[in-house]
């Protein structure tokens, strides 16, 4: 393929059904230090599921190798999808348990193009607390080719994926983030427990009263009852 006839080759978007992980795609941000700011997130779904999408996406990665990347080796190849029982980490950890049986990409897109999101509706989404990790969704993804430039250190050829529009869909277990607190557990046995500190404050009046003249002499270390003379300073 010549440049033109990539450009025009991999503006093909695809769109599935699945769920989004992790997903920053509201506001641009880089993920650590001195990365560029981005909206991005890792969409999933389950093996066997949008098939039809799936075959499309194969046919099209296929053409794209072959035009793009013709004879490399496939295993010197970065495949955007990965696939939970033969994905091999970097850092050589197992992979999450919640993308067993799964497919996924780490799609992301410059702040310059942010990604349409909208409610079931398909209307702007308003509440960003809707928008958590695990979420149902529909995704529109596209993919674009890694090709080195003339003296890059890194050699990486392949595939990225860029993400397009997300539409939110009822339902998601929560993946990540913080736990949800129960707080009957936690203060459930609290009413029965806590009917001496009613008195509290009396009590405590009691228990730290100044002692006096007579009661001070006697205490070890002596105490002064008298007020400091540096004006109330720590010595």
């Amino acid at each position: 393929m010549t440049p033109d006839e990539q450009k025009t080759f991999m503006r093909k978007s695809f769109t599935l059904q699945g769920r989004v992980l992790y997903p920053n795609l509201l506001v641009a941000k880089a993920r650590k230090e001195g990365d560029r700011e981005t909206f991005d997130g890792q969409f999933t779904w389950t093996i066997g599921s949008n098939p039809q999408v799936m075959a499309e996406i194969n046919n099209f990665l296929q053409a794209a190798t072959n035009g793009i990347h013709p004879g490399l080796d496939t295993r010197a190849l970065v495949n955007p999808i990965k696939r939970f029982d033969t994905y091999l980490r970097q850092d050589g950890k197992k992979n999450a348990d919640h993308l067993n049986n799964c497919y996924w990409v780490n799609a992301s897109s410059g702040k310059d193009f942010p990604p349409q999101v909208v409610d079931s509706n398909r209307q702007p989404l308003i509440n960003a607390a809707d928008l958590y990790s695990g979420r149902n969704v529909v995704f529109n993804i596209s993919f674009y080719a890694i090709i080195p430039k003339p003296g890059a250190t890194n050699q990486k050829r392949g595939f990225g994926v860029n993400v397009g529009a997300v539409m939110l869909m009822e339902g998601g277990e929560k993946v990540g983030g913080i736990p949800t607190v129960d707080v009957n557990q936690i203060f459930g046995s609290f009413q029965a427990d806590s009917a001496p500190v009613q008195n509290f404050g009396q009590q405590a009046q009691q228990l730290y009263q100044q002692p006096t003249q007579q009661e001070a002499a006697t205490q070890w270390p002596p105490v002064n009852n008298q007020a400091p003379s540096n004006g109330g300073g720590f010595v």
